[in-house]
């Protein structure tokens, strides 16, 4: 349903999700993404995160409440990012109104997603969520 991979060079933690999931995986998922983020943390001094979304159907009802609170628990500093890559406009603009205050942005396209996990100056603050890419 889910597998992590760490780009070394880049310090990004990529996540590539795919299937339908049920709650129990989408909790699984939040608790595996967050010890991921934590070791990517602790190894680049900062989280970098790809999340690749392309593969799953737009989570709803129960599924999508077993996210709630998780960008709370990932980002830890102004330097964290978080990129995810969906499918349509309707899952970006969920996005954006469920993240409007996170250092979190919805691309439509993988190149977006990390140009803009890259595109800041160390101390840079995030834009808030963004219709890019």
């Amino acid at each position: 349903m889910y597998r992590f991979r760490v780009d070394e060079e880049l310090g990004i933690l990529y996540s590539h999700s795919f299937g339908n999931w049920s709650v129990k995986i989408a909790e699984r998922y939040v608790e595996d993404l967050v010890k991921n983020s934590q070791a990517a943390r602790q190894r680049f001094g900062k989280l970098r995160a790809l999340i690749d979304s392309r593969n799953v159907q737009m989570p709803k009802g129960e599924v999508m409440r077993a996210f709630e609170g998780a960008v709370d628990r990932l980002v830890q500093s102004p330097e964290d990012r978080i990129a995810t890559i969906v499918t349509s406009h309707v899952w970006k603009q969920q996005t954006k109104r469920a993240y409007s205050e996170m250092n979190l942005c919805a691309f439509l396209s993988e190149n977006a997603a990390r140009s803009w996990l890259m595109g800041f100056a160390p101390g840079q603050s995030a834009v808030p969520v963004q219709m890019a890419g």
